[in-house]
This record gives C-alpha cells, sequence and structure tokens, in this order.
C-alpha cells in the first residue's frame, strides 16, 4: 500500500499537469491524504465526515510550491444532495 501511495503522490507532485482526480477505495485515498500531509496513524484510521458512510468522499487538496494544502476535509455530505 504504501508503494502504491508513494508512486502516486510522486506523479502529482512531478507532473505538469495542474489538476487531477483520483478515484480509488477509501483506504487508498485516505493513505494518500496521510502521506501528503505527513499524518502517521494506523492506515484504517479516517478524519473527516462520514455521517453517510466512509467509502465515497469528496476532498479538494492544493500543491503549491512543494507544499500541500488541504481546502476541503474528507465529506460525505454530497451523497444526500437533492437536486
Amino acid at each position: 500500500l504504501h508503494k502504491r501511495v508513494k508512486k502516486i503522490v510522486d506523479f502529482i507532485e512531478n507532473s505538469k499537469f495542474k489538476k487531477f482526480i483520483i478515484i480509488t477505495h477509501g483506504i487508498m485515498i485516505m493513505n494518500i491524504l496521510k502521506y501528503m500531509f505527513n499524518i502517521n496513524c494506523h492506515p484504517h484510521v479516517y478524519f473527516g465526515n462520514y455521517k453517510y458512510g466512509n467509502n465515497c468522499w469528496l476532498s479538494y487538496v492544493q500543491y503549491n510550491r512543494g507544499k500541500y494544502k488541504l481546502i476541503t476535509p474528507p465529506d460525505t455530505e454530497h451523497l444526500v444532495l437533492k437536486l
């Protein structure tokens, strides 16, 4: 898991692209966020708003000049939007 996470983050940091969307299962996304922000805890420990589940959330992260900024923490509110 750690090797895959590092590979994804290295790709993002070294890419010419400015925007990414990462779609994968919850454990992988959470571990990518933990790696980006140097959070050391068990791979199955989650942070964020999981009121409506923990395997389909949205997060918004900016990467600029070698630093990450968490704009929107993991959140599942989109799962109950009534359009």
